[in-house]
């Protein structure tokens, strides 16, 4: 039998690819790898959505009582510099980089910076509780450095996707 995807040489017993369409599938985001895409698709969108709320919040809090707070101005850099490093660790992702184990890391790591920042700061120093969306950033937060940061550090599949 030929190959299902070619269907010029001759297919391996198991997978009904032949070697070479082994090779190129085995290359390809799928399976697990979808979970961290659909998170790096998401902070991107909500990243620039808070982008737009925390700035109008910080132009109007400006115009009514004509100072800027450090939290604020802070909230604003890390709120950017997330878009930024979400933004390199999607180009580095989808375009299948050798260097996105590397980038992967520092998204994640800052994940947690930007969740403190944004969620455990105003709760402990503003004595604010966070809403549900506080605690779902704060956690997904954790979840990326514990689950994913390991992933990208010991997963066989990831030199053979990441390889460019």
């Amino acid at each position: 039998m030929l190959c299902n995807t070619c269907r010029l040489e001759e297919e391996n017993k198991g997978s009904g690819l032949c070697t070479n369409c082994e090779d190129k599938e085995a290359r390809k985001i799928n399976g697990i790898l979808y979970l961290p895409a659909l998170g790096i698709i998401g902070n991107i969108v909500s990243g620039f959505l808070s982008l737009y709320v925390v700035f109008s919040l910080f132009i109007s809090t400006y115009s009514d009582s004509g100072e800027m707070t450090v939290y604020g101005v802070c909230l604003l850099s890390v709120l950017i510099i997330n878009i930024a490093i979400t933004l390199l660790a999607a180009w580095f992702f989808f375009r299948r980089h050798m260097k996105t184990k590397k980038v992967m890391i520092v998204y994640y790591i800052f994940g947690v910076f930007y969740a403190l920042t944004v969620v455990v700061f105003p709760a402990v120093y503003y004595e604010v509780t966070p809403t549900q969306t506080d605690i779902r950033t704060l956690v997904g937060s954790i979840i990326g450095v514990v689950a994913w940061i390991p992933y990208f550090l010991l997963s066989k599949r990831v030199p053979v996707v990441f390889s460019r």
